[in-house]
């Protein structure tokens, strides 16, 4: 691989030879970066290095860069830009990637810097380069990363790249008008202008500083369709695999008799598939192992329901060197399985992310219909490597019977550095059965999409969601999550009179709103004083 060096400073270029290509300096200033991409894009080395000299030579072996997963790998988190930029606590505060694994691992995450940046060319070249406009190269960095990581690219922290005392460098507290620009940026005027004034209602921001902040607003956004990263194709030969299918069920015989032919049609078949029955026991179906005997099924019953110790229980007799998780309403294409293995072995990745198209709502929107490193992991769609699982450890228990294991398997997994990977070709049918289920325990009884299309649906945060918020981000992103999903109450869908009678039913309800807010946060609360109970897995 072929990569072209460039030093970020004011000094000569130094002695030292680069085996790798051209070397070039350039002045650590926007105007001049910017022009600095812009050339690497058009430039005939594979890659560029950029480096800054304040950190003391380049590294002398780049060459485990040329085998790594990712297309872009940077030492952001070591080199300080945890938590930057604060603004987005107003906008997406519990997002899995507003989070980060320790500096000290290798880990997904758009939080780069160009200080300590390898990207490669067709990733500048396909989504762009810096944006001059911003004040400071900082800010011009971490929007890049988050522009690159959203649009598909895979972006990794690995602090491989600098040496172990780099954290010592310090970097400067980003100006208030750089992140309302990467506000507007990355999600829209409405959202910088939302997260200024809850931003300085809550005295994050004073007076004098919104007011030099407020040029930031003027700044020309293009409002454009943002390209998406389009990889080479790569033709890989999937190894042989044995593929544990886990599947829980309550009271959805009908689904699973549709679901199960489909699993014994598969291109590879899986090496088992395991029922986990929390049917209760005078309504189960014995019959269902016997009338499906070619397929590798094994029924597990269990009378006290809950798809936490259902799926770990099923996990650690299992054998399968990958898990593929499925709902017991879920409808698969025959290729479902060998898709998951083709991508895990095309990126090298921990886990594999299908979607799923919902009944009625039509398949995934054109613009989503790429590969892309994942923020989510759904149980009704997702293949991950059992190595994966023995770093992280199974199912938390505080979330049996209740919503959102998944995500916080995926945020576990992610803070480990597993790399998931969702690839909208893998795609499940979800009917969304009315009865089984998380229904059997009242959970789940409105979500997101129903509370925005009905006048008398409330989306209201489970204990279960509180807990995790507690658990894994801080107190103002908890607060400011809380305040988003209490004003998603007023918010609804259609006709300008269906959102005014929304907003006003919603208006009614407040003071039950906030009641019921503050009864599931001491829920909340109390689940944290109890868990989490997470088994490993031996």
């Amino acid at each position: 691989m072929r990569v072209d060096l460039y030093l970020l400073g004011d000094s000569p270029v130094p002695s030292t030879p680069w085996a790798f290509g051209n070397v070039v300096l350039v002045r650590p200033t926007l105007e001049h970066v910017a022009v600095a991409m812009r050339d690497a894009a058009r430039a005939d080395a594979d890659a560029a290095l950029f480096w800054d000299l304040a950190l003391g030579p380049a590294p002398a072996d780049i060459t485990w860069l040329s085998e790594h997963r990712a297309e872009v790998v940077h030492a952001g988190l070591a080199l300080g830009t945890s938590g930057s930029p604060a603004i987005l606590d107003y906008i997406q505060p519990t997002w899995m990637w507003n989070n980060e694994a320790p500096p000290d691992r290798e880990s997904t995450s758009w939080r780069m810097t160009l200080r300590a940046c390898f990207i490669r060319r067709e990733v500048i070249a396909q989504l762009g380069a810096i944006r001059p406009e911003f004040e400071t190269l900082e800010a011009a960095a971490l929007e890049l990363g988050h522009r690159y990581l959203r649009r598909g690219a895979f972006v990794r922290h690995d602090p491989r790249l600098v040496p172990a005392n780099a954290a010592t460098v310090g970097r400067a507290d980003l100006p208030l008008a750089d992140e309302l620009l990467f506000a507007r940026l990355s999600y829209g005027d409405f959202w910088a202008r939302w997260a200024l004034v809850k931003g300085t209602v809550a005295g994050d921001y004073n007076a004098g500083e919104v007011l030099r902040s407020l040029h930031a607003f003027d700044v020309q956004v293009q409002a454009h369709r943002e390209p998406t990263f389009e990889r080479a194709e790569v033709v890989v030969t999937t190894p042989p695999a044995r593929v544990s299918v886990i599947i829980p069920t309550i009271e959805r015989y009908p689904y699973l008799r549709t679901l199960l032919p489909q699993l014994a049609a598969q291109t590879v078949a899986a090496h088992e598939i395991f029922i986990i029955d929390q049917t209760p026991a005078s309504d189960r179906d014995a019959s269902l192992a016997a009338d499906f005997p070619a397929l590798p099924l094994r029924i597990i019953t269990q009378d006290e329901p809950g798809q936490c110790t259902a799926r770990n229980h099923a996990i650690r007799v299992s054998s399968g060197d990958y898990v593929l998780f499925l709902d017991d309403d879920d409808e698969v294409q025959p290729d479902l399985i060998e898709k998951h293995l083709y991508c895990l072995t095309r990126h090298r990745a921990d886990v594999a992310c299908g979607v799923s198209e919902e009944v009625g709502a039509g398949p995934v929107p054109e613009n989503q219909r790429f590969v892309r490193a994942s923020d989510v992991l759904s149980t009704n769609n997702t293949m991950i490597r059992r190595d994966a699982l023995r770093a992280s450890g199974l199912f938390d228990l505080a979330f049996d019977r209740k919503q959102c294991e998944d995500f916080e398997l995926g945020l576990r997994l992610y803070l480990k550095g597993a790399l998931a990977v969702l690839d909208p070709a893998m795609t499940v049918l979800h009917h969304h059965a009315p009865r089984g289920g998380l229904r059997i325990h009242g959970t789940r009884v409105v979500t997101r999409a129903s509370s925005r299309a009905r006048i008398n649906d409330r989306n209201l945060p489970h204990m279960s969601e509180i807990y995790l918020a507690m658990r894994y981000f801080n107190e103002r992103q908890v607060r400011e999550m809380l305040s988003l999903r209490l004003w998603g109450t007023l918010r609804g869908k259609g006709s300008m009179l269906q959102q005014g009678l929304k907003a006003g039913y919603g208006l009614a309800l407040l003071p039950k709103t906030l009641r019921a807010i503050r009864a599931a946060k001491r829920q909340g609360e109390a689940l944290l004083r109890e868990f989490p109970s997470i088994e490993m897995l031996g």
